[in-house]
């Protein structure tokens, strides 16, 4: 699975220079754009201290950010009000605005794979009631 470390940069609507700027600045972490664009093309793998340092600037968990683990729906609308403390309006409103976004496409992905299963549930070619496999 691809890591969202360009997706959560892009959210922040931050370039690659202003973003390893922030890294040093606020979580003490020290990486050129050029590393960090490695990171995001699943080029270089980071250490673990870096993806924690990552998730802490990002305000998500690691696993998130890896790409490997999702976020239930309160847990992301908290992060998505925690990042937006510190923002001016138009920014907050373009943050919320795409996260919004990303969480309504990611529940119409599920409910779509749902109805896939529910239909193959519902056909006999499909299903053994008996064994309930596939």
């Amino acid at each position: 699975m691809k890591n969202r470390l360009r997706k959560l940069r892009q959210r922040k609507g931050l370039t690659l220079e202003e973003e390893t700027k922030l890294l040093a600045e606020t979580v003490s972490l020290r990486l050129s754009p050029d590393a960090l664009a490695k990171y995001e093309r699943g080029d270089r793998e980071p250490k673990l201290e870096t993806w924690e340092s990552l998730a802490n600037f990002f305000n998500f968990p690691v696993g998130y950010v890896q790409g490997i683990r999702e976020l239930g729906n309160w847990e992301t609308i908290q992060n998505m009000l925690e990042e937006t403390r510190f923002c001016d309006d138009v920014k907050k409103d373009v943050y919320l605005r795409n996260h919004f976004i990303d969480l309504f496409s990611t529940l119409v992905d599920k409910n779509e794979e749902l109805e896939r299963r529910i239909e193959d549930l519902e056909d006999p070619e499909k299903f053994d009631r008996d064994t309930g496999d596939l």
